[in-house]
């Protein structure tokens, strides 16, 4: 079984978030947790950070303030790193891995709230798309596709914009958005703000030849963000 986690931390530089966060790390045996807004801004910070996990920490850096993303593979596996990509603004991570023989690439994803520059980020991530590996892409992609089921309050009509670009991603990259495939029907969110709007953000993206493989999806409370996990468990990683 490989458990997967995500979940935008709203900065991790309290250190009662972070021991809660390295508690649930081993108490739900995850074997790779993607980190959104780590706040993660330095080596010394993010050495300290790995220590409080029984695993290999991999970031991008943003700032004492804001962005910052980390994929955090447990030594529960056994894996070797092929390939490691990251931008300079705290914004995603690719990470190649192959574990027990089998080739996948992580994509680790935190999305601007800002319109214009979510296009722009979200364009550029399609690259990484191509390639002949299995693709486990998450995070916090900032809009919905799907304004009757992911989101709740506010205005639903509002345009999403970025939701084109991952529509198109799933067509061109044989994507699927695991949460929408098992629960097609189910109105859900990951993400509510203080007036009752809500908002399903956070989502997981595998390769189609992974579904079979899917044991469960699933969204689940954070007590130290606005966010709550959202998880995938794979049985295995044999999908092709």
């Amino acid at each position: 079984m490989y458990n997967i986690f995500s979940i935008n931390c709203k900065g991790l530089l309290g250190n009662n978030k972070l021991n809660v966060l390295s508690h649930n790390f081993h108490h739900h045996s995850i074997d790779f947790l993607f980190l959104q807004e780590t706040h993660v801004y330095g080596l010394s910070i993010a050495k300290y950070f790995e220590s409080k996990f029984q695993g290999k920490a991999f970031w991008s850096f943003g700032n004492n303030l804001s962005r910052g993303v980390g994929i955090i593979v447990s030594n529960r596996q056994n894996y070797t790193v092929d390939f490691f990509h990251f931008d300079c603004d705290g914004r995603f991570i690719i990470l190649d891995l192959t574990v027990n023989g089998v080739r996948i690439r992580l994509i680790n994803v935190y999305a601007p709230n800002n319109s214009s520059e979510r296009v722009n980020f979200l364009n550029s991530i399609a690259n990484y798309l191509v390639t002949n590996r299995m693709i486990i892409l998450g995070g916090d992609f900032n809009c919905v596709c799907d304004v009757k089921l992911d989101k709740v309050g506010g205005n639903i009509d509002k345009v999403q914009l970025g939701a084109k670009i991952i529509k198109q991603w799933v067509s061109d990259f044989s994507l699927t958005d695991i949460y929408r495939l098992l629960f097609p029907d189910l109105v859900a969110v990951s993400w509510r703000n203080s007036v009752g709007v809500g908002c399903r953000l956070d989502r997981f993206y595998l390769s189609t030849s992974l579904v079979e493989s899917v044991a469960s999806t699933g969204i689940m409370p954070c007590s130290f963000s606005d966010h709550d996990y959202v998880y995938v468990k794979l049985k295995d990683l044999d999908g092709i």
